[in-house]
């Protein structure tokens, strides 16, 4: 796998540089960007959040619930058709 010359990752080249070219942060790009919004996914879920009276703590829980759930799901074979094994 190959990454073409205008996508970086780590550190980006020194823009003041006479050498320097545009480059696109591809964990942002295609990760972690909300293209609606135009903005950080992350700043728009504090902005959700804040809007419905969400707390962190509140978040939290819910997350940890749906994780418990989606276990026992698992485990009971309730995904079993959804589910593949990757082999090498």
């Amino acid at each position: 796998f190959s990454l073409p010359p205008s996508v970086r990752w780590g550190a980006p080249f020194n823009p003041r540089s006479p050498d320097a070219f545009t480059t696109e942060d591809l964990l942002v790009k295609d990760a972690l960007w909300d293209v609606p919004n135009n903005s950080v996914m992350g700043r728009e879920a504090d902005k959700t959040a804040r809007k419905y009276g969400i707390t962190r703590e509140a978040a939290d829980k819910f997350a940890y619930s749906s994780h418990m759930k989606a276990a026992t799901a698992t485990k009971q074979g309730w995904f079993e058709e959804e589910l593949v094994p990757i082999t090498k």
